[in-house]
């Protein structure tokens, strides 16, 4: 299972880790982590250009490189490193960390890029009965767990998928 939270990226060996470490921190560029160029022809039909899955937060020092951490890993891509493992390589120009490229996802192409971003992307039925959950209280004045209830009974898949804590 991978943690996004502490991921091991090897520096070249020509560059210190810690001035990758200090251009990161001074800079505060936005470092993406996106599908290899072999598995983003596969999704997305071209090799370069397609979209950030996550971003490097922060950078610290390891016995090998340095160890990034990401936030906002969409659950498609958490849910194949608990079954695969996943491999991360990382793009420098010079000290400065350019990108993160990640395969061995096994994304399989999607009918279109609409329902792969879809897919990504999407909500468990946990956060789309409280998102739903929490508007409907707002908009008529019920407690948040009459509206809950609410939501269940409007919507009996979304209530199966929730109970079963599908993800």
């Amino acid at each position: 299972m991978t943690n996004f939270d502490a991921i091991p990226l090897p520096v070249p060996e020509e560059v210190d880790a810690e001035e990758v470490i200090a251009d990161f921190n001074r800079f505060k560029r936005a470092v993406p982590l996106k599908l290899s160029s072999a598995e983003s022809e596969i999704v997305f039909k071209q090799r370069d250009g397609a979209p950030a899955l996550s971003w490097v937060v922060s950078l610290s020092k390891s016995r090998v490189g340095v160890i990034a951490r990401f936030e906002s890993v969409p659950r498609a891509l958490l849910a194949r490193a608990e079954k695969t493992r996943l491999v991360f390589k990382p793009e420098y120009d010079g000290a400065r960390l350019k990108g993160v490229a990640v395969s061995g996802a096994g994304f399989t192409p999607p009918g279109s890029l609409e329902e792969f971003t879809t897919a990504l992307m999407s909500e468990s039925p946990g956060e789309t009965v409280d998102r739903r959950a929490r508007t409907l209280a707002a908009e008529k004045t019920l407690t948040y767990s009459e509206a809950v209830k609410q939501v269940l009974v409007d919507h009996p898949d979304l209530a199966g998928r929730y109970i079963r804590g599908d993800r």
